[in-house]
């Protein structure tokens, strides 16, 4: 099967005590499309750092992961990314976004991205994807705080969960995002949940964690992605 580079332009960081036993969200996503989209190989481009590819035409698409930070901080290394998500925009490049890169995305390009005001979305929730779209529902990992409030004017919403009214977008046919984490693990997930407990209420975690032993639909969402990257 021939293989089809995707920039992987990685936004954030696994938290540091969870590293050991996790690795990194590159890593993850690699086996993650090692098993179910094999015909996507991954390269890295550190966007923290201001790196990025220089040739545009040597990758088949973009793919922007989760960060700890909130698309509208003020961190310098987050406006140059805006900027070069217009630039695959206006050149209709193939693009996808997880979580931060679902919110960074539609606020590059005119959405509204906020705290949810109904608080963490978190644990396994159940996406609702409408009519004509491979799945009718996904069950996800979620772990956020912020969310997409109001959809660029171009992009269509093409699911929601209870907590998310905006779970995934779709722009034409160059732009995929989505909210939940097709690259998480439920023990990935159960980790992350422990280490905000103290600030979350404990009946939220006690519900977070329970929803974790749900089945997810990590393989269709990847093999999805793979699909929307090499149709």
């Amino acid at each position: 099967m021939p293989k089809h580079a995707i920039a992987y332009l990685r936004a954030g960081y696994v938290p540091k005590p969870l590293q050991p036993a996790f690795g990194e969200y590159f890593g993850m996503f690699e086996q993650l499309f090692a098993q179910y989209a094999p015909q996507l190989q991954l390269h890295c481009f550190d966007v923290q750092q201001g790196h990025y590819p220089q040739d545009m035409d040597a990758f088949a698409g973009f793919l922007i992961c989760g960060s700890p930070s909130s698309v509208y901080d003020t961190e310098p290394w987050i406006e140059p990314l805006q900027a070069y998500i217009v630039r695959l925009h206006q050149q209709q490049r193939k693009l996808v976004g997880i979580c931060f890169g679902h919110q960074i995305i539609a606020r590059a390009l005119g959405g509204d991205v906020a705290k949810a005001p109904q608080g963490w979305g978190l644990g396994i929730q159940t996406t609702k994807l409408r009519p004509g779209h491979p799945l009718a529902q996904a069950k996800l990992h979620y772990s956020h705080q912020d969310q997409v409030l109001t959809p660029p004017t171009a992009a269509q919403t093409i699911a929601q969960s209870a907590h998310c009214p905006h779970a995934m977008l779709r722009i034409g046919e160059h732009i995929l995002t989505m909210q939940g984490h097709p690259e998480f693990s439920g023990a990935y997930c159960a980790a992350l949940i422990r280490s905000r407990q103290e600030r979350l209420p404990a009946k939220q975690v006690e519900e977070a964690l329970q929803s974790l032993q749900q089945n997810n639909h990590n393989d269709a969402l990847a093999g999805w992605i793979g699909d929307f990257f090499t149709p």
